[in-house]
Order: C-alpha cells, then sequence, then structure tokens
C-alpha cells in the first residue's frame, strides 16, 4: 500500500468500528454487562472501502477474501483450551493473510498472562519458509515463537523435511528456529537431510548415521550438547487417534461395517 492507501484504509477502519459504538477507548469494548460488543467483519468494512477513490484495489482484495468465505465471523471456539488454526484448504494466495491473521490472534492469547500454562504446535511451516515460501510471513512467524519464549511459552514445530525450513533466504527461519529450539527430536530421514543437520546441530558421523538408521518411533534426542537416543511407543488408543496406515483404516472400516 502506498501511504495516502494506508492512511485512508486506517479512516475506513476506524468508521467501521465506531458503527459498532467502538472507539480508541478499550472501554467502548464492553457492553454494560462487562461482555464484548459485536465486532465487525470484512462484509461491513467493504461499503465503507468503496467509498474512498483510493482504495480501489483494497476494496477489490477485501471482496476476494468475502467471496472465498473469509469475511464472516470466525466459527472458531475462541474460549476453547485447545483451537487449531488450519490454512492446508487454503488458496496459495490466502495463505499468507490468514497465517498474518491467526498468529496476531495467537500473540494475543500469549500476552495475556506470563504464568499460564501455553504451548504452541506449529506444523508444517515449510509451507511458509520452503522455497516458495513468504519472506514476510516467515518473519511474522519468527517474532512469533521469540514472542512465545518472552511470556514463558512452548513453541513445538514438526515437518518430515527439515532441510525445506532452510530453503528460503539462506536458511535465515531454519537458524532461527533451531536457535530457539531447547530439545530436538530427531527421527528417522534420508542421509542428505541428516548432513544438512549435522552442520546446523554439530552432529558427529555416528549420530548422522543414527539417524539415518533409525527405525520407526526411534530417533535421537538433542539437547543442547547432550544425545540421547529414543524409542517413542504409542498406547493402543493413541494408535488409533493418529494412524494414517491405509490397513490400520481398512480394518476399522471393516470392523464398523460389521458391527
Amino acid at each position: 500500500m502506498t501511504p495516502e492507501e494506508g492512511y485512508q484504509l486506517n479512516i475506513a477502519i476506524m468508521e467501521c468500528y465506531e458503527n459498532f459504538g467502538i472507539s480508541k477507548d478499550n472501554k467502548s469494548l464492553l457492553n454494560k454487562n462487562g461482555n464484548f460488543k459485536a465486532m465487525p467483519d470484512f462484509t461491513h468494512l467493504y461499503p465503507l472501502l468503496l467509498k474512498y477513490p483510493t482504495l480501489k484495489n483494497i476494496a477489490a482484495v477485501v471482496k476476494d477474501l468475502i467471496d472465498s468465505g473469509l469475511g464472516g465471523q470466525t466459527n472458531v471456539n475462541l474460549n476453547s483450551s485447545f483451537i487449531v488454526l488450519d490454512t492446508s484448504s487454503a488458496r496459495e494466495e490466502d495463505v499468507s493473510p490468514i497465517t498474518f491473521l491467526g498468529t496476531y490472534f495467537i500473540r494475543d492469547e500469549l500476552s495475556r498472562s506470563r504464568t499460564r500454562k501455553k504451548a504452541v504446535f506449529g506444523d508444517e511451516l515449510w509451507k511458509i519458509a520452503g522455497s516458495e515460501g513468504n519472506e514476510q510471513a516467515a518473519d511474522f512467524i519468527i517474532k512469533l515463537i521469540k514472542t512465545i519464549r518472552g511470556y514463558s511459552g512452548i513453541f513445538i514445530s514438526a515437518t518430515q523435511n527439515i532441510v525445506d525450513y532452510f530453503a528460503l533466504r539462506d536458511g535465515k527461519f531454519g537458524d532461527t528456529l533451531l536457535n530457539n529450539s531447547r530439545l530436538k527430536l530427531l527421527l528417522q530421514m534420508e542421509e542428505a537431510e541428516a548432513m544438512k543437520l549435522q552442520e546446523k546441530l554439530g552432529l558427529t558421523d555416528e549420530e548422522v548415521m543414527q539417524i539415518v538408521r533409525s527405525g520407526r518411533g526411534q530417533g535421537l534426542l538433542c539437547a543442547g550438547k547432550n544425545r540421547i537416543s529414543v524409542e517413542i511407543r504409542a498406547s493402543q488408543a493413541q494408535h488409533e487417534l493418529i494412524t494414517t496406515s491405509r490397513a490400520d483404516l481398512e480394518k476399522r472400516v471393516k470392523t464398523e461395517d460389521e458391527g
């Protein structure tokens, strides 16, 4: 956006909130009974954007978000103790704005208390930090990780191909992720990928080969300079909840059909 567009957009947003009785005064967010007032969404903002010729392009972007299903109120229960923000079904061009919205919410939740126990799981972040990723979104995630640690939270990231974390901008994202991770659990991986991590984590040749030769559920737990061999075994209940094995799923369907 140009400075003029940014200025006009701020005016339109303020007008949108004023229509809901909300001003810059934080007290205006609440009703007389102490509950939050109804909040505007993109569908309320869009007509106001049309009032300003300088916001023509921004109005088109907002209209596109509305048409793709992102314009209304959230269907997420924000009071739940376990919230999943999923971008897997989003259009590629929508991943960045969805990521910004989601991580802003996470940051706000984290900053409510330093004593409340909280954890954030980031799954398959290579979509943001990979070779086709978005640098702005990656930088935002990095800031979020540091914020999580600053508010005594836990950040956990998981991926099937960790090398992808180092594909964007000379590996800045991957380096920051590793440097801010006290524990690293390395499960079985290809030799080329293990060799890449050897350089990043200071692994010995023996440790690299241990990772390459590991079986399912086996790996190497890195805690600082300590290296511990581990084997993870799921209980039957855990296995049934998370398995993606085709044979297991077919057996489950057959059992249900027979029942």
